[in-house]
């Protein structure tokens, strides 16, 4: 609970407030100290986010939501994946830099960033952020390692910053409709990022409690894609979690992408598959 506290010299106060997490973990305290009879100013309201590097989930508090631009009556607070909290589109450098730490993190590692991003209703807006890892012992006795952060507003650019970034032009203009591109951990699959609106037929937010990712009679396609993805892309039809519950046969094409330093994710690639696709795949079942 926040506080407000007398100084000794009883012309100053004191104020807190504390920035909690859904689970009642106590991320930060924001502090404010002037004379009693000046009023405190606005105060910029930080949220708290959790990202379970061991499980690739996330949880954010509303405010964290709400200063991320994202539209609180859409987005779940908890069990979310690591692409929710991230904007779709084009990639900039300082999302790298996070998604590279969520494959190298290790317990101590901190970061902190500015990023100028787009709310979901089309407003420009910046957003703060500081983070720090630590492993936490869960309740069924194992220890998962979790970053916790918070994050708040700052005031807009008066003028947006130029994107010179060569790569991100080209992987922009190779946006092609009916494919959505996304990266994910080649270690885990946990979706990180998605590049393009997401597939509309797959449920990659989890909605559908206690059904996996891919089907598991699919298994044998993927074990076959990870032999090919050893020497080069990969590609293969695949059963994944519908929207509503059940099953969406998808085509998925994966490449190997570097990020930062030795990190590297996979770019997968979902599509509709054709008829024919389709009629193999009826066969090989």
């Amino acid at each position: 609970r926040g506080v407000s506290r007398a100084m000794v010299d009883g012309r100053t106060v004191v104020q807190t407030e504390a920035v909690v997490m859904n689970d009642g973990h106590v991320h930060g305290v924001q502090l404010w100290a002037g004379p009693r009879a000046v009023p405190p100013a606005e105060r910029p309201k930080p949220g708290a986010v959790a990202w379970n590097i061991t499980t690739g989930t996330a949880s954010d508090t509303p405010q964290a939501l709400a200063n991320s631009g994202l539209d609180l009556a859409v987005e779940q607070t908890d069990g979310r994946p690591f692409a929710a909290d991230l904007p779709i589109g084009h990639i900039n450098r300082d999302e790298t830099q996070v998604l590279a730490l969520t494959m190298s993190c290790k317990p101590g590692d901190t970061y902190c960033s500015t990023w100028d991003t787009t709310s979901h209703d089309g407003e420009r807006i910046r957003v703060s952020f500081v983070a720090r890892a630590r492993v936490e012992p869960q309740a069924d006795g194992t220890d998962h390692l979790v970053c916790r952060a918070m994050n708040w507003r700052l005031p807009d650019r008066e003028e947006p910053v130029p994107d010179g970034d060569l790569a991100r032009h080209i992987l922009r203009d190779m946006a092609q409709e009916g494919i959505h591109r996304a990266l994910v951990d080649l270690r885990s699959w946990h979706l990180l990022k998605w590049l393009d609106p997401p597939f509309p037929h797959f449920d990659w937010r989890g909605e559908t409690e206690g059904q996996p990712l891919v089907h598991p009679d699919d298994h044998s396609v993927l074990r076959t894609m990870k032999q090919q993805f050893a020497e080069g892309p990969a590609e293969g039809l695949l059963r994944l979690r519908a929207k509503g519950g059940g099953w969406t046969v998808v085509h998925s094409t994966i490449y190997r992408v570097h990020l930062l330093d030795d990190n590297y994710a996979g770019l997968i690639c979902l599509r509709l598959p054709t008829p024919a696709e389709l009629l193999r795949k009826s066969q090989a079942v």
